[in-house]
């Protein structure tokens, strides 16, 4: 076992790629009804694709909402391959960054093959060694009930933290168990970081440390490395439809881990040799329910991404989700990568977080480093600005940005036309 998922860390070839896509296409038309129905209603079968570049300019779409609209009205049977219908299913939530989760399927034996895969390539490329000891910060319903089989064996020994968990406690596990690896959400990291600074107290130095699962901010990259002050430094590019997209290291770009995905820009903007847009993902492992050509709603910028048929495209940045967005009084949709975009550029701005209640309006709830009277007035008005007349802004200064019901920390929260009330309703950031 550990030889096979050993295998995964060796470099992808366009060869093994063309052949898996191929592969999934045609199991995925001749047994999953969904697939069927999309092909055929683009006139399309297996036999139109015999290469990448038949893969990436004919393969429709899907949005992460279409996906799930299909589920919610014909069952989990039509994403399905019908030759595992009957093998029990372990049933994935995605984090729900862009609104209701995502239900991801996997028969158990693919789940534990793609996650080992996924973690032997996170770990080696990302510099752990088979003896460090990992605390992994995850969501209290990802807790691991039991160890990985890598666990048993004696080697990357894991401990696992909820974000229900008080930051002392955690801090303290860490002491207890000499961890020297960080892992997981990078709420939860940032959340370690500032009680380590506000009580003083001080963790040694780490060897790794692994945040991701959500966008890492350079605000919180430097939080990070200032107090944890890491050996090595990486960052996780991921998703619940696919496990690990790419691993950032350092300052460098993110490496595509192209033997778990492949992906593509949906109509990509070219500007100085980097190109951005709206990234489509294919797993390269799942089978049971193929993921083919969704697009995440996350906007990425890529370099070299002419040379993506040749495997040799990087990830230099990830801006934040389109399927999030401000509603301007005229219908514009505002999304959170460009309030990405206009805030992480301002060296005082440490968190940020949009809630809309109401179309044409919206909180903009800023936390600042110590920053002028004038700096902020700048700030103000470069909002307001951006934001033009049909979007009437509130800017408010806050002390701590909570986390969401799943641990994260969304940057646009929208509310409008929904009864649920979120956890990150207004008098929740006032301390």
């Amino acid at each position: 076992m550990l030889t096979e998922l050993l295998s995964n860390c060796l470099p992808a070839t366009t060869k093994d790629v063309v052949s898996t896509i191929i592969q999934r296409v045609t199991d995925a038309y001749n047994n999953v009804p969904f697939y069927k129905k999309l092909l055929d209603d683009h006139a399309l079968s297996p036999k139109d694709f015999k290469d990448l570049p038949d893969y990436v300019h004919k393969f429709p779409r899907t949005t992460t909402r279409e996906y799930r609209r299909v589920m919610s009205e014909y069952g989990a049977a039509f994403v399905m391959d019908r030759r595992y219908a009957d093998k029990p299913m372990k049933k994935l939530l995605s984090g729900g960054s862009s609104g209701t989760p995502v239900h991801v399927l996997r028969t158990y034996p693919e789940y534990e093959r793609i996650h080992g895969a996924n973690t032997v390539y996170t770990f080696i490329k990302g510099g752990v060694r088979p003896w460090h000891k990992i605390m992994a910060l995850v969501p209290p319903w990802d807790i691991r009930e039991r160890q990985h089989e890598l666990q048993r064996l004696g080697i990357f020994r894991r401990y696992d933290a909820s974000f229900v968990e008080h930051a002392d406690t955690i801090l303290d596990r860490i002491s207890e168990h000499g961890v020297n690896v960080l892992f997981g959400r990078v709420s939860m990291m940032r959340m370690l970081a500032e009680r380590c600074l506000e009580s003083g107290r001080s963790v040694h130095p780490l060897e790794v440390i692994l945040p991701g699962a959500e966008i890492v901010t350079p605000d919180s990259r430097r939080l990070l490395c200032d107090v944890f002050k890491p050996r090595l430094y990486r960052e996780i590019y991921g998703s619940t439809e696919t496990g690990l997209i790419a691993l950032k290291k350092a300052d460098g770009d993110y490496e595509v881990n192209f033997r778990s995905v492949f992906f593509t820009l949906s109509n990509p903007n070219v500007d100085h040799g980097i190109a951005t847009g709206e990234i489509a993902i294919t797993s390269l492992h799942a089978a049971a329910a193929p993921i083919l050509m969704l697009e995440l709603g996350d906007v990425v910028s890529c370099r070299r991404y002419d040379r993506l048929l040749e495997l040799k495209t990087s990830i230099t940045s990830i801006m934040g989700r389109v399927s999030e967005y401000v509603v301007s009084r005229d219908g514009e949709k505002i999304s959170a990568s460009l309030f990405y975009s206009w805030l992480t550029n301002e060296p005082f701005v440490r968190q940020f977080r949009i809630v809309q209640d109401r179309v044409g309006e919206c909180d903009i709830f800023l936390r600042l480093a110590d920053c002028s009277v004038a700096d902020k007035a700048k700030l103000e008005a470069r909002l307001r600005g951006q934001l033009g007349e049909n979007v009437n802004a509130t800017i408010r200064y806050v002390d701590r940005v909570p986390f969401d019901e799943n641990g994260k920390t969304r940057i646009v929260v929208n509310r409008i036309g929904s009864t649920v009330r979120s956890v990150a309703n207004s008098n929740q950031f006032l301390t």
